[in-house]
């Protein structure tokens, strides 16, 4: 079964040069040994994906043939997918570390470390 993926997971990027650390609010979240979970909600930029290093994509702006390449700075156009088929909080599916969220540069972005490895999820 898939873990479920706590604040604090670790992520990367596959056009991303590190890995990044997922941030979920602790105000008003359910918890996980004392860690606040995640959903398939949880994809915002910056607030809760943070940057990846440096962003090799080649349809970044910021990038270009004669220039080094931008500091990451992601841009999510989709949330978190699959999500937990079984398992909700506020009818939200919860994330598992078989997720992955796509970049507007092209990169999908996916769970490395769920944060936590005692809970899983269906």
């Amino acid at each position: 079964m898939p873990n479920l993926v706590t604040s604090g997971a670790t992520m990367r990027c596959t056009l991303g040069t590190a890995t990044s650390l997922l941030r979920i609010p602790a105000v008003g979240a359910v918890t996980a040994g004392g860690l606040p979970v995640a959903t398939t909600a949880d994809h915002k930029a910056m607030v809760n994906v943070q940057p990846f290093g440096v962003c090799i994509s080649p349809t970044n702006p910021g990038g270009g043939p004669n220039r080094q390449p931008p500091p990451c700075v992601p841009v999510i156009v989709t949330p978190w997918i699959p999500g937990s088929p079984n398992v909700r909080t506020g009818n939200v599916p919860i994330l598992n570390h078989t997720c992955q969220c796509q970049c507007q540069w092209g990169g999908m972005v996916s769970i490395l470390s769920p944060g936590q490895q005692t809970t899983t999820v269906g």
